[in-house]
């Protein structure tokens, strides 16, 4: 587990040309609070994000944001990857 902490990071990734970046914050506080705000395409999705962020931190203010910017030829019908959720899943534990 990661104990408390305030920091902040950045990542992001291409993939097939759309572009995903993840944004998380955190601060002190005294018991664990996630909030994380995700594109509508990744809304699904919340629970195994939440997931994963409260069995990361044992306590902190977990702000985390989702951002996706698809590519201008889409290479598929705007369902969610297999590929994509590895990645963040892969940042999200990197985290």
């Amino acid at each position: 587990m990661i104990a408390s902490m305030t920091g902040f990071a950045r990542e992001t990734e291409e993939i097939e040309g759309s572009e995903l970046t993840w944004e998380i914050r955190s601060v002190n506080h005294r018991y664990l609070d996630v909030s994380l705000r995700l594109g509508q395409v990744f809304r699904a999705k919340e629970s195994l994000f939440r997931k994963i962020l409260t069995e990361s931190f044992d306590r902190g203010r977990i702000d985390a944001q989702l951002h996706y910017h698809a590519s201008a030829q889409p290479t598929d019908s705007g369902r969610l990857q297999p590929e994509r959720v590895r990645v963040l899943r892969e940042w999200a534990a990197a985290v």
